[in-house]
């Protein structure tokens, strides 16, 4: 697949998923791509494979890897973006609840953030 660069895009990751589902047939696999790439080149002609058994083997594992660290990464975005939000938010009760509300009071110079570091 030389016409293109990103196997893990939309277009890429239909055409080894077809390739892995038995669809050999060059034609059948460029109508895979996108629009866009169908228009850069020619790809039913760089299609054309020996799909030997250990190769297709050897893509099976790399693609079920490849996703299984695809869905790893994306839970621990979801995690983070969890943990910043609630720490934003604790940040920001903090200071309206304790100082700001203090200073309203008197006045207010600075204001200090507590650090969560052990160290």
């Amino acid at each position: 697949m030389r016409y293109t660069s990103d196997i893990t895009g939309a277009s890429g990751l239909a055409i080894l998923d077809a390739i892995l589902a038995g669809n050999r047939d060059p034609l059948c696999l460029a109508h895979l791509c996108n629009i866009r790439v169908r228009a850069l080149a020619r790809p039913s002609l760089r299609l054309v494979g020996d799909y030997r058994p250990e190769h297709l083997f050897t893509l099976t594992q790399s693609l079920d890897g490849y996703r299984y660290y695809q869905k790893l990464i994306a839970e621990l975005d979801d995690e983070v973006a969890r943990l910043m939000h609630d720490r934003e938010v604790s940040c920001w009760s903090w200071i309206v609840q304790g100082t700001l509300f203090k200073g309203a009071i008197g006045s207010v110079t600075s204001v200090e953030i507590p650090s969560q570091s052990t160290a």
